[in-house]
């Protein structure tokens, strides 16, 4: 009697047991030993706790792990669940998925998860308002019409033009290949203006980017304002005036140093096919292509041409030739005007030398001229030195001579030689 009217079980640790009583309610027995009726009561097999969801009736619980949020829903409204243990009772709250909270846009029923990297900004819609998301965040749209569309990429952009065909001022077709450097600068002018936003992609579809795409509307838009601005910058040039481009001094690094400024070396205005290469008509073409690309919230940053070839392939032999013509004459002038300098700067160091050479006699006369001065206003100071400075002048005067005629006695001789105005009486 007693096992036909109690039930008596153990619920092992870590697991429940699910139970219906027979007035339809729903319970779970935890672990432990249970006595019960078994007339009115009816249960079921452990389950482990580890298990994602256990469900009995109305009865529930629910583990979200980690990276991951419970999306439930109660009476439409729905519910998000934090990572960990949920337990509930309820009629209306009914489970319905995990979400995986490691990709960038995550459905939460009316709501929207979005993750923004940086370098990047997100395009919403909310009822029609367009909103942008800055990047390195994470938003929550908040309702079913507050939209996700499309990312805008606002890193910097190189691409490649052409080659494609330009005329030059002189109607000299050029096939001509050339890089622009562009950025989206203002993603709200951007989106509004150039990004297709309209274009919804189905789940599970890669998040579309606008700008970085080979059929994005943006990158079109640029690469072909690029092409045109460059080939008006082109269209102001006479591709065949005076000179080639090989015998430009713009371009040729070595004529620039070794020609000096007082030689009157070349101007810095470029001739024929090199200003296609300056840096002025770069950054002409450049300026040229952002007033109409501001417009639409894009900035190019630079263009850069790599090659301008005419098409006609004599007429590229023909100034190829007169290139290279040019060229040797310019070599053989830069040489010339070499040789004039080295010759300048040799004449004006022998002048310099002989100045210098000069200069030190000079400075040897007066320093002699000056010692002979101090030495005879030294003598002044004492007779007897003058007398004796007298004597040996004399006998410096005489010599080895042996025989000399005077008009006096020899005591008359210091005054006779110191005195240029006697004449003496020859005997």
């Amino acid at each position: 009697m007693y096992d036909f009217v109690l039930n008596q079980f153990t619920v092992k640790a870590g697991h429940v047991r699910p139970a219906m009583h027979s007035d339809g309610t729903y319970f779970f027995f935890g672990a432990g030993v249970h006595r019960i009726s078994r007339i009115f009561n009816t249960v079921q097999e452990d389950i482990s706790l580890t298990e994602p969801r256990i469900e009995n009736g109305n009865c529930v619980i629910v583990t979200v792990p980690q990276g991951y949020v419970g999306l439930a829903f109660d009476r439409g409204q729905p519910i998000l669940l934090a990572p960990g243990l949920h337990q509930w009772k309820s009629d209306t709250l009914k489970m319905q998925d995990l979400i995986d909270l490691s990709t960038d846009v995550i459905r939460l029923g009316p709501f929207t998860l979005l993750t923004v990297d940086e370098g990047y900004a997100a395009i919403t819609q909310d009822n029609g308002t367009q909103k942008i998301m800055s990047g390195g965040s994470t938003h929550m749209l908040t309702h079913r019409n507050w939209k996700f569309e499309k990312l805008i990429s606002l890193k910097l952009h190189t691409d490649d033009l052409g080659p494609f065909c330009a005329t030059s001022a002189d109607n000299v077709v050029l096939q001509t290949t050339a890089t622009v450097n562009w950025r989206v600068k203002d993603a709200m002018q951007a989106a509004k203006m150039a990004a297709d936003t309209m274009s919804a992609f189905a789940e599970g579809q890669s998040v579309p980017v606008v700008g970085i795409g080979e059929t994005s509307t943006l990158r079109k838009d640029v690469l072909k304002q690029a092409v045109a601005s460059l080939a008006a910058a082109i269209g102001s040039i006479r591709y065949a005036a005076d000179v080639h481009i090989s015998a430009s001094e713009k371009v040729n690094i070595d004529t620039a140093d070794i020609l000096p400024k007082s030689f009157g070396a070349g101007s810095d205005e470029g001739c024929g096919v090199s200003q296609i290469f300056s840096v002025q008509q770069m950054s002409a073409a450049a300026q040229h292509a952002n007033e109409i690309c501001t417009q639409y919230g894009v900035s190019i940053v630079s263009i850069n041409v790599i090659s301008a070839v005419p098409i006609d392939k004599q007429l590229a032999e023909t100034l190829s030739a007169g290139a290279v013509a040019a060229a040797g004459a310019q070599q053989a002038e830069i040489a010339a005007r070499g040789n004039a300098k080295a010759r300048l700067i040799d004449a004006q160091s022998v002048a310099a030398a002989q100045r210098i050479q000069a200069q030190a006699d000079a400075d040897a006369e007066v320093m002699h001229a000056q010692g002979k001065k101090d030495a005879a206003m030294l003598l002044e100071t004492s007779a007897v030195a003058v007398d004796l400075a007298k004597l040996e002048k004399t006998a410096a005067i005489l010599g080895d001579k042996t025989s000399f005629f005077f008009g006096a006695g020899p005591s008359a001789l210091p005054a006779i030689l110191s005195n240029p105005r006697w004449t003496p009486d020859i005997v």
